[in-house]
């Protein structure tokens, strides 16, 4: 098995066409993309096999897909598809065929998310708010957010989950970021405050948190947020990054992977063993939303 490492400087997955956003398991060597071929040509959903003697691909969808998720051990793929009517899809290796899922009510899915035990959870929006829905052998509600949204779904080694929930309106009040546990329940907070988009990350064994988060919507709006971690902060890593716009753990757990930015650029920056933190940057191209792949040490 290959060492999981930074790539060099340069060093660049063989996609054709524009990318969208990009999903990763590095152990099975697969991708999953949304991309599109030419300015006027619709988008796809991707799956892509990268191999030394070569690279395969599937288009699960052929359109643009809102949401998807690539399980952790790359043995399934969930994803939200459709124009006037959303649907959630599941297709599985190894023949990857797309199937429709079966959702309770007429309530819009978003956020699919794999929990450790394999199973998948999806956030459903309706007119009265979101919920947090738990599917395999029936769907079972985990949490339910009356007039709130739900976002930033991480899973834990538990199977329980980490997410963030908001008010429909951001200036109705402060979010907060949350943990269920799989035994459901009543979830903890671990914090309120106003939070960046796809920012919650939570390290593969679940003992650190950390989210751009701040105190008022307006610093949120400014840029004067940063991330922050909710609890313990790893030995020796700063306890707050600014400019932070994205954030992904290393499968092994111990590296962190986050996406900075300035007005004049953007890099990469990962914490670890080294410090100060490694910094990537590819020259004359802007880098964000980093995912981690396997290459030769």
């Amino acid at each position: 098995m290959q060492a999981l490492t930074e790539p060099a400087p340069g060093a660049a997955l063989p996609v054709a066409g524009r990318t969208g956003d990009v999903r990763t398991a590095p152990v099975a060597g697969l991708a999953v993309l949304t991309r599109a071929r030419g300015a006027d040509a619709n988008g796809e959903l991707v799956l892509t096999r990268f191999a030394p003697n070569g690279t395969g691909e599937r288009v699960l969808a052929q359109e643009w897909a809102w949401d998807f998720a690539l399980r952790a051990d790359g043995a399934a793929v969930a994803f939200v598809a459709g124009r006037e009517v959303r649907e959630l899809w599941v297709a599985r290796a190894p023949e990857w065929i797309a199937q429709v899922q079966a959702l309770p009510g007429n309530a819009r899915p978003s956020e699919p998310c794999w929990l450790a035990d394999g199973s998948l959870a999806i956030c459903l929006e309706n007119a009265a708010g979101s919920e947090l829905v738990a599917l395999g052998g029936g769907a079972r509600v985990l949490h339910r957010a009356v007039g709130g949204v739900l976002t930033m779904l991480c899973a834990l080694p538990d199977s329980g989950i980490a997410f963030v929930e908001t008010p429909r309106s951001p200036e109705a009040a402060p979010g907060r970021v949350l943990r269920l546990s799989a035994s459901g329940g009543q979830p903890a907070v671990l914090a309120t405050g106003f939070f960046r988009p796809g920012t919650l990350a939570v390290s593969t064994e679940g003992a650190h948190v950390g989210v751009v988060r701040a105190e008022t919507l307006a610093a949120l709006r400014t840029g004067a947020a940063a991330w922050r971690w909710l609890g313990a902060t790893p030995a020796g890593w700063p306890n707050e990054i600014a400019g932070v716009t994205a954030a992904v753990w290393s499968p092994d757990g111990r590296r962190l992977a986050v996406a900075r930015q300035t007005f004049e650029r953007r890099w990469i920056e990962v914490y670890g063993a080294a410090i100060p933190p490694v910094v990537l940057g590819f020259a004359g191209a802007p880098c964000f939303g980093p995912q981690w792949w396997p290459v030769a040490p």
